[in-house]
C-alpha cells in the first residue's frame, strides 16, 4: 500500500519523465517519425519531440524548474567522460563562450518549448572534478533566498576544488557562484529541502 508520501514520489518522478522525455540527452537506436525526430524502438506511451546534443559532453542526471517568469529551464550534470567522438576531458570546445576548451560541469537548457529546446550556458567543472548532481530551489522558498532568484546547488567531486557549490543561476546566461563548501570527498547523490534550506550531502 502506497502511503501519501511514497505517491507524491512517484508523481514526481513521472512529471520528470514527462517533462526531460521531452528533449533527448542521448538517443538510442532510432527510427524516424513524420517530422524527422528519430525515435528510439523502445519507448511507450511517450515520444521524443526535441533534442539538444550538450555540446557531445557524457551528461549523467538532468533536473528542472519553473522559473518566476514561466520559463522551464533544464541543468544537466556532466561527467568527465566519455564525450561524443572519444574528446578527451577537458578538451571539448563550448561555442557558447568562443569555442573555448571547457571541462565538463553543468550545462543549463531553456526546455519551455520542448519542441525547440536552447542551450543556454556551460557552467564549466574543474580539472579532477566529476559535477553530476543538480539541485534546485526558487528563492522564495528558501528561508534566506531573494524572492524572484533561482538557485543551483551541485556536487563537486574529486579535484581541488572537491566538495558542494551554490549558483546563482537567475540569469542562465550569467549564472554567479554564490557561496562553496571545499574539502569534502566522495560528493554525489544530494538533496535540497527548499522550504527548510536544509541540504543533505554526502561527502
Amino acid at each position: 500500500m502506497l502511503t501519501s508520501r511514497s505517491r507524491g514520489s512517484q508523481a514526481k518522478y513521472a512529471l520528470n519523465a514527462a517533462v526531460l522525455g521531452a528533449f533527448a540527452i542521448a538517443a538510442g537506436s532510432a527510427i524516424a517519425d513524420d517530422r524527422g525526430i528519430s525515435q528510439s524502438g523502445e519507448q511507450k506511451d511517450m515520444k521524443l519531440v526535441g533534442h539538444v546534443d550538450l555540446q557531445g559532453r557524457g551528461a549523467y542526471q538532468p533536473n528542472f524548474i519553473k522559473y518566476p517568469d514561466g520559463r522551464i529551464i533544464a541543468f544537466a550534470g556532466l561527467h568527465p567522460s566519455p564525450n561524443l567522438n572519444g574528446v578527451p576531458a577537458g578538451a571539448v570546445k563550448n561555442p557558447l563562450n568562443g569555442n573555448v576548451a571547457e571541462p565538463n560541469g553543468t550545462m543549463i537548457i531553456d526546455i519551455t518549448n520542448p519542441k525547440n529546446p536552447v542551450q543556454k550556458f556551460h557552467i564549466p567543472g574543474s580539472a579532477g572534478g566529476t559535477y553530476t548532481m543538480v539541485r534546485l530551489c526558487l528563492g522564495s522558498d528558501l528561508p534566506a533566498g531573494t524572492t524572484g532568484h533561482v538557485y543551483m546547488l551541485r556536487n563537486v567531486q574529486g579535484g581541488s576544488l572537491s566538495g558542494y557549490e551554490v549558483w546563482d543561476v537567475t540569469n542562465v546566461s550569467a549564472p554567479v557562484l554564490a557561496s562553496a563548501i571545499r574539502g569534502l570527498r566522495s560528493t554525489h547523490k544530494s538533496w535540497w529541502e527548499c522550504k527548510t534550506g536544509i541540504a543533505y550531502l554526502p561527502g
